[in-house]
């Protein structure tokens, strides 16, 4: 088969969501990620992270996190034909994020809802994640990228 240097890409970036919100989404509907794709790329865990005094409403405790990431990553691994990138959390700035989210939250007080040292936590679980799906799904490729590493 001749390789053509085009491809289509589907953006399903959904700002603010959490793996609880995405979970519930797929769960409800099955369209929500296409039938097959070649292979996908999966960003979650910097609005799970949050701090749960701050946000609670956002935010997913890290054993919750682990399920929804798999099931997630498991269903996507199903659709596609060669494998999944599994991207980390990244780290943020504090500070711009307060002054940013305060805006819109102003019950935060001017504080940051996010720690760089929970996203690397966060970060590690999505490593934990890729090691249980290279196991299940051995013909399959599982990548991650950890702007920690």
């Amino acid at each position: 088969k001749r390789y053509l240097r085009r491809c289509d890409v589907i953006n399903r970036g959904l700002y603010g969501w959490n793996t609880r919100w995405l979970k519930m989404a797929m769960e409800k509907n099955v369209a929500f990620l296409p039938p097959q794709m070649h292979f996908g790329t999966l960003l979650m865990g910097s609005n799970d992270a949050v701090l749960r005094d701050m946000n609670p409403g956002q935010h997913v405790p890290m054993d919750e996190f682990e399920q929804n990431l798999l099931y997630i990553a498991a269903e996507m691994l199903r659709r596609a034909e060669k494998g999944i990138v599994l991207i980390a959390p990244p780290p943020c700035n504090p500070d711009a994020w307060a002054e940013f989210v305060n805006t819109r939250k102003p019950e935060f007080n001017g504080k940051s809802d996010r720690t760089n040292e929970l996203l690397e936590t966060y970060g590690a679980i999505v490593k934990q994640v890729k090691q249980t799906l290279q196991e299940r799904f051995p013909e399959k490729f599982v990548r991650l990228f950890d702007a920690y590493e």
